[in-house]
């Protein structure tokens, strides 16, 4: 298991699935990215439970919040084309608000 922790802002409005008493939380976030071409990077993170119902209440589209998270890579053939795409999944433990979402609370 991959352990990290990064900075990014929220794209999309938060989906909460609950199956099996379980609540399911998925967003797109996009990262800075510091390489040529491509400003950010976007990628999907998952929470579970409490964190989930927290990140659903109190983030909005265009909060930055800080992730601490495990990183999950899977490799997969596409079937009609023969190159390997890669997934990179975020199965979020904690958040952490940055300043700008504690001035909305002041």
């Amino acid at each position: 298991m991959n352990l990290c922790m990064f900075t990014g802002k929220i794209v999309n409005q938060s989906e909460i699935i609950i199956i099996n008493n379980r609540s399911y939380l998925y967003t797109i976030l996009m990262l800075p990215n510091n390489k040529r071409g491509q400003n950010f990077y976007k990628v999907m993170i998952i929470a579970m439970d409490e964190v989930a119902k927290d990140m659903f209440e109190l983030y909005q589209v265009g909060d930055s919040i800080i992730v601490e998270s495990s990183i999950y890579m899977k490799q997969y053939k596409k079937s009609l084309a023969r190159k390997t795409s890669k997934l990179i999944l975020f199965q979020v433990h904690d958040l952490h608000p940055t300043s700008n979402i504690l001035n909305n609370f002041v």
